[in-house]
């Protein structure tokens, strides 16, 4: 009975020599029988499920005969002959594990290198799975198609490429993370490899060549493809009697993991401001009180400073809203125009993106309709902020100057077609134009005055020149304006003695009766996001120089590669600075004479001299 003989195990060896060695021995041996035809063939999976079940087998029965100091001996001999001595087999067969994705193999390979000295033989095995989670992201992530770079988002649909390419990087970061649960029971040190190798595949050259673009950009479109409205997530939440405003939090909230990830969160945020304006100005958000719910998201995560802008550009909307309020009420009073609803947008230029407001094109023609319009309403407001600036500061300042941006600008009209058949042809269709193409299709109406041809069989006609001639608009605009016509069927080019003229569609038919033609045309989106692109480097590279100037101000003298840590630890929370970056910003500043380099051997010692 284990109680008697206990005493007997030390002191005179009687249980120890007779029984409990030469038990430990046997078991030893059967094992080997049982699986040394598994090591010959190098079947290390196979030896794996083997000496696994065996141990766990052997380990009970020694609970029945063995006592608690035995099966500790049993233990130390079972981990030393069958997962010791093996130990280099295992580890060379884990990358072949690791892809196959056999769960139970890798659980069962955790548990048995944890029973032998614990972390320091998991570490090869942690290391593994950082390479395998870094691989497997990369090669998970789909690479962009032409069928995919052809798409166009101004319809309202989602670029299929974009929403794919996000929810697979997510999808597949939620399946190694349950894969860390169910194999590895969430073992810190698994979960720092898991948490490094994110980084490391999210901020990875070979993710950037994978999608053919900087992963933070797509991560900007896809935020704004979700807070766009009557987006998909909004459309499946409707389906499924979910609150959409619910569905697409807890997208955002889904999504801003992989942002949190990043080091180039500069590039995100600059084009999320840039699709931010354009959802504001073509009024084709979900809700404001969403967006502003995504700004206050993201400005957890970075310093007030950074979404200021943000912020301001809501403020401004909210202010329009209020203003163009009292500006309606006071016109239908007045009864001087014969409009009775008018919303304008007045934006604070530095609150908004430089590649929106740097390239408004002056117009001194607009629509008689809008120009009459846009006359009282800068009275207005001239009136309203003269009287505000005399009160606050004493004296009358000078007038604010408004500078109309004509391309967002837009307009409601209901048209009619004079050839046109059918019930909504003779109630007229309703047009949601910009300016621009509001003052080109006004030369199709009667409007256009006598020796137009608006009586004419086939309607008016205008060559190119004809149509800059009467709306003094840039010939640019006109082309990239007579193209949205072109494609939604309300005007065609026909040629006449080999001269294209544009004429009113007399055949035009639609379904439906109100139709939006004024978004901003793919051409400029894909210009504006290159520029916002390429301004996200040159501003890294100001930043860069700022930070080398005033550390080299207070410190006088430094090594290069201390210089190097010193700016890369200042601008770690917002983007990675590269050792290309840093010596190209570098040499601007010694350009400018405020830093200059050792001579001789002296080369990479930098001294500040301004």
């Amino acid at each position: 009975m284990p109680e008697i003989v206990s005493i007997y195990r030390e002191p005179l060896g009687v249980y120890l020599n007779s029984f409990e060695g030469p038990y430990i021995q046997s078991v030893i041996r059967h094992l080997e029988e049982k699986t040394k035809h598994l090591l010959d063939k190098k079947d290390v999976c196979a030896y794996i499920k083997a000496i696994s079940s065996l141990i766990e087998i052997e380990e009970q029965q020694g609970k029945t005969l063995l006592l608690p100091d035995s099966r500790t001996e049993l233990r130390n001999m079972l981990n030393y002959s069958f997962i010791e001595s093996s130990v280099d087999r295992i580890y060379s067969a884990l990358p072949t594990i690791f892809e196959s994705g056999n769960r139970d193999d890798l659980k069962m390979i955790y548990s048995l290198l944890n029973r032998i000295h614990g972390l320091p033989r998991l570490v090869p095995m942690c290391r593994e799975f950082e390479t395998y989670i870094f691989k497997h992201i990369i090669n998970k992530s789909p690479a962009p198609t032409v069928a995919d770079d052809n798409a166009d988002v101004s319809t309202g649909t989602e670029v299929p490429y974009t929403s794919i390419f996000i929810d697979t990087i997510l999808s597949t970061m939620e399946q190694l993370e349950q894969l860390l649960s169910e194999c590895f029971d969430k073992n810190e040190s698994f979960v720092e490899g898991k948490n490094s190798a994110f980084i490391k595949a999210v901020n990875s050259p070979e993710l950037r060549d994978r999608c053919k673009s900087v992963p933070m950009r797509l991560l900007a479109e896809y935020f704004n493809l979700i807070l766009r409205a009557n987006n998909a997530t909004a459309r499946k939440a409707e389906a499924s009697s979910t609150d959409p405003e619910m569905a697409i939090t807890a997208e955002i909230r889904r999504v801003l993991r992989l942002y949190k990830l990043s080091k180039s969160r500069d590039m995100f945020l600059n084009q999320y401001e840039l699709h931010l304006a354009r959802r504001l100005l073509n009024e084709q958000s979900v809700s404001l009180e969403l967006e502003r719910t995504v700004v206050t998201m993201i400005s957890t995560t970075e310093s007030m400073e950074i979404t200021t802008k943000l912020k301001d550009m809501l403020t401004d909307i909210d202010t329009s809203h209020d203003m163009s309020r009292s500006f309606s009420q006071k016109i239908i009073e007045d009864r001087s125009v014969s409009v009775s609803d008018v919303y304008i947008k007045v934006l604070k230029e530095s609150s908004w993106p430089s590649v929106i407001m740097a390239e408004r094109a002056e117009w001194d023609s607009p629509p008689a309709q809008l120009a009459e319009i846009c006359e009282k309403f800068t009275g207005a407001y001239n009136e309203r902020h003269s009287a505000y600036d005399k009160g606050h500061s004493g004296r009358d300042t000078a007038k604010r100057r408004l500078r109309w941006m004509w391309e967002y600008s837009k307009c409601s009209i209901q048209f009619f077609f004079p050839h046109s058949t059918g019930r909504i042809a003779r109630t007229g269709y309703t047009f949601v134009l910009n300016t621009y193409q509001l003052a080109i299709l006004m030369l199709f109406t009667e409007s256009a005055g006598l020796g137009s041809g608006y009586d004419s069989p086939t309607g008016p006609r205008f060559t190119l020149e004809q149509i800059r001639l009467s709306t003094k608009i840039d010939e640019l605009y006109i082309k990239a304006e007579l193209a949205i016509f072109y494609k939604a069927r309300i005007l065609i080019p026909v040629t006449v003695n080999s001269r294209t003229l544009v004429q009113l569609n007399d055949k035009y038919n639609s379904k439906r009766l109100r139709i939006d033609i004024s978004a901003i045309k793919r051409v400029r989106r894909a210009q504006e996001e290159e520029k916002v692109a390429k301004k996200t480097i040159e501003d890294r590279r100001w930043y860069m120089m700022s930070d080398i100037t005033y550390t080299m101000k207070g410190r006088k003298t430094m090594e290069f590669n201390e210089l190097f840590f010193e700016v890369a630890k200042k601008r770690a929370g917002v983007f990675e600075v590269t050792r290309d970056e840093y010596k190209d910003a570098l040499e601007k500043v010694i350009d400018r004479d405020i830093v200059k380099r050792g001579d001789g051997n002296d080369r990479k010692t930098l001294y500040y001299m301004a």
